[in-house]
């Protein structure tokens, strides 16, 4: 893993972006400083482990535009020491400023002042977190079969941490990423930026615990760019709601594709297609002989009941999906139908391949 704080130039817009993120590729040893990546500034934290070690928590070896240097003091303050003193700087141009930490990657590490502040609470456990049979009723049964696994509610991290631990310290490594958000307001109001900057609090990376849900962010670039006045890349897939933010938005997409791809890393967990309309949710197995799920979000909201739950597939001629429509009853098999064409079409937009193989798909 690598953190970094970046300056970057929207050279197609009119204005001038600067960004202070923490950047995460593996199969570099170095941030992408260099001609033609737009990026005039990097601070990167070096915190390379494909296992989430804690190197890069602490006392971190920044690499500022290539330059490696030991910095004893905690990664979330200093790369908001960094952010905070970008604001501060004179500007003679708009500027996009991104910044991101590492503190909401396991295993976590609180800052000193923040450690022990949770020591005491004890995080409520959903509903559907339960080990039992009625709990588990319909659902696929790898899902209550990785409960010991790394990422199961059980045997978290190869046992190395119970729930309640993690939760906790979770929690209080947060704590740091909240006052550095306090930092940065702090920081524009004292410069009179706070009333002309667009705020956007948001994370590539969260914990389910214990509860069931999927999250999209494709759209947040292109109402970055909006807001900016420039040009949307057409390759993007996301689309700008930034019409939904001032009320000139005539109309949005009515579903979303989620897609997760086997890892051998992971292999507890299957390859997963699913489709989020705003009423319902289908989500598709590939690789394991398991019924899917559909569920209805308004009359079950925490994903408790599947709707496909009792339909029986069997080892016989015919898809899987020609089953459930044949089997399920017939108010059930309109929705699957419905979402299993909106899944598709979504699938044929983005240039997927309608069953995951190793063959690539070309874009439509």
């Amino acid at each position: 893993m690598m953190r970094y704080v970046a300056e970057q130039h929207m050279r197609r817009g009119p204005e001038r972006s600067r960004q202070s993120s923490p950047w995460r590729n593996r199969r570099y040893a170095r941030p992408p400083h260099h001609p033609g990546s737009g990026l005039a500034f990097v601070l990167a934290v070096a915190a390379c482990s494909a296992l989430g070690s804690a190197i890069g928590h602490t006392n971190p070896t920044l690499n500022v535009n290539g330059t490696r240097s030991e910095t004893p003091d905690y990664t979330t303050d200093l790369l908001t020491d960094h952010a905070v003193e970008f604001i501060r700087r004179d500007h003679d141009r708009p500027f996009l400023l991104y910044l991101s930490h590492k503190a909401v990657h396991a295993p976590f590490t609180p800052a000193e002042r923040r450690a022990g502040a949770y020591v005491d609470t004890r995080y409520p456990r959903p509903a559907s977190m339960a080990d039992t049979d009625a709990n588990y009723a319909g659902k696929p049964a790898w899902m209550r079969a990785q409960r010991n696994s790394w990422h199961g509610v059980d045997g978290m991290y190869d046992g190395r941490t119970d729930f309640n631990r993690f939760v906790r310290e979770y929690a209080e490594a947060l704590m740091a990423v909240d006052d550095s958000v306090g930092r940065v307001v702090d920081a524009l109001r004292d410069e009179g930026l706070l009333d002309s900057t667009l705020l956007v609090f948001t994370s590539d990376n969260g914990f389910q615990f214990g509860e069931h849900g999927l999250i999209v962010n494709i759209d947040f670039a292109p109402t970055f760019l909006e807001a900016a006045s420039a040009p949307i890349p057409q390759a993007m897939q996301g689309r700008s709601f930034h019409g939904l933010l001032d009320g000139t938005a005539e109309e949005w997409r009515d579903a979303f594709l989620y897609e997760y791809f086997w890892e051998l890393a992971f292999p507890q967990t299957p390859t997963v297609l699913g489709v989020r309309s705003d009423r319902y949710k289908l989500i598709r197995f590939h690789g394991v002989w398991e019924p899917y799920e559909l569920y209805d979000l308004e009359a079950d909201p925490h994903e408790m009941h599947n709707l496909l739950g009792d339909v029986q597939v069997e080892t016989q001629a015919g898809t899987v999906d020609r089953q459930i429509l044949q089997r399920a009853a017939p108010e059930v098999a309109e929705v699957f139908a419905d979402l299993m064409e909106r899944l598709t079409a979504i699938l044929r937009e983005t240039g997927a391949l309608d069953e995951p193989t190793w063959r690539a798909a070309a874009i439509r």
